[in-house]
C-alpha cells in the first residue's frame, strides 16, 4: 500500500492530511502560516511540522511520498530551504515542493486538465493541458495581484483621497470606510501606510456593502476585478494551446465570498471555451491525484 501525504500551506495557516491508495483521508493536521515571503523561518516549521504529524500518523511509512503546495516557493532560495528542512528532519520520506496552485489545481479538477483562477490576498492562476502546465500573475502586490482582495481595497481607499482632494464630498463606500478612522484622513493614511496586506484586503467587504448599497465607484471595482480574473483564464485557455471548451475552477476568499466578483468573472467567460465548475475540495487533496496521476511528473 501506498500513501501521501500533501501539504497546503497558505498565507494563514498549514493544512496536511495523509491518504491512502483509495484517497480515503487517515490523518489531518494543521500549523501556521506557510507562506515562504513572510518570515521563513516560522513557515518552514510550521510546514515540516504539519507534514511529520502526518508521518507520524502512517502505517506503512516506508512506502509514503509527501508532496507540499507552498505559497511563495517560486522566490530565490526559498524551496531549497524549504527541502534542507525536510532532509533533516523527515530524511526517510521523499518530497516533491511545487507551488500552492498546482496543488489546489490538482484537488479542484480531480487531477484533469483545467484551469484554476485563485483570487485571496493575492491573484494566480494555473492549468494543465494534454501534459503541459502553465502559471499567470502571483506576482505580489507591487507588480501584479490585480483582482486581488488587496488591489480592490487599495483602490477603496486610493477613492478616499481622490474624494477628499476634489472637495465635492464623499460617496457612500468612502464614507463607510472613513468611519472607521472617526472621519479624519490623516489617520486613515497612517493606518494604510502601517497595514499589512491582509489587513487591508479585510476592507473587501465594506467594498461590497457598498456596491449592494448603490455605489459606483464600488460596483466598478469588484466588475473590473472579476472581468480581470476571467482574462487570466482567457489567457491560460490560449496559452496552453485549447481548442475546445475548458474546465474553470476558481479558489480564494474573494472569489468565492464576493458575488460581484465572481458574477462578473463568470459571465465573462465564452460559454464556447469555459464550462466554470462550482467544484470545492481541500488544496491538499491535490496531492493524491498528483502522486497516482501516472501521467504526472513524478520527481521527488
Amino acid at each position: 500500500m501506498e500513501y501521501v501525504v500533501g501539504v497546503d500551506a497558505g498565507g494563514t495557516k498549514t493544512s496536511a492530511a495523509l491518504y491512502d491508495e483509495e484517497g480515503r483521508t487517515l490523518f489531518e493536521a494543521r500549523t501556521g502560516h506557510g507562506n515562504m515571503t513572510v518570515n521563513p523561518d516560522a513557515a518552514i516549521l510550521n510546514i515540516v511540522t504539519a507534514a511529520a504529524e502526518c508521518v507520524g500518523a502512517c502505517p506503512g511509512p516506508d512506502n509514503l511520498h509527501i508532496i507540499v503546495g507552498a505559497a511563495g516557493i517560486s522566490a530565490e532560495g526559498n524551496a531549497q530551504a524549504l527541502a534542507a528542512a525536510f532532509k533533516a528532519r523527515l530524511p526517510n520520506s521523499p518530497v516533491r515542493i511545487e507551488g500552492d496552485a498546482i496543488l489546489a489545481l490538482y484537488a479542484l479538477t480531480k487531477g484533469r486538465d483545467g484551469i484554476l483562477v485563485i483570487s485571496g490576498t493575492g491573484t494566480i492562476a494555473h492549468g494543465k493541458y494534454n501534459g503541459v502546465q502553465h502559471r499567470i500573475g502571483g506576482w505580489g502586490h507591487i507588480l501584479g495581484d490585480e483582482g486581488s482582495g488587496y488591489q480592490i481595497a487599495r483602490l477603496a481607499f486610493t477613492n478616499v483621497t481622490r474624494e477628499y482632494d476634489s472637495g465635492t464630498g464623499y460617496g457612500l463606500m468612502s464614507r463607510m470606510l472613513m468611519e472607521k478612522f472617526n472621519g479624519d484622513i490623516n489617520v486613515m493614511i497612517k493606518y494604510v501606510y502601517a497595514a499589512s496586506k491582509s489587513e487591508i484586503a479585510g476592507f473587501l467587504p465594506m467594498v461590497d456593502q457598498a456596491a449592494a448599497g448603490g455605489d459606483e465607484t464600488a460596483a466598478a471595482l469588484l466588475n473590473d476585478a472579476g472581468l480581470y480574473l476571467a482574462g487570466l483564464a482567457e489567457i491560460l485557455w490560449r496559452r496552453l494551446g485549447y481548442t475546445g471548451q475548458a474546465t474553470v475552477v476558481y479558489k480564494g476568499g474573494v472569489i468565492e465570498k464576493s458575488a460581484p466578483v465572481r458574477r462578473a468573472f463568470v459571465n465573462a467567460l465564452p460559454p464556447e471555451k469555459f464550462l466554470v465548475s462550482p467544484e470545492s475540495a481541500p488544496s491538499e487533496l491535490g496531492a493524491y491525484y498528483m502522486h497516482f496521476d501516472k501521467a504526472a511528473n513524478h520527481s521527488y
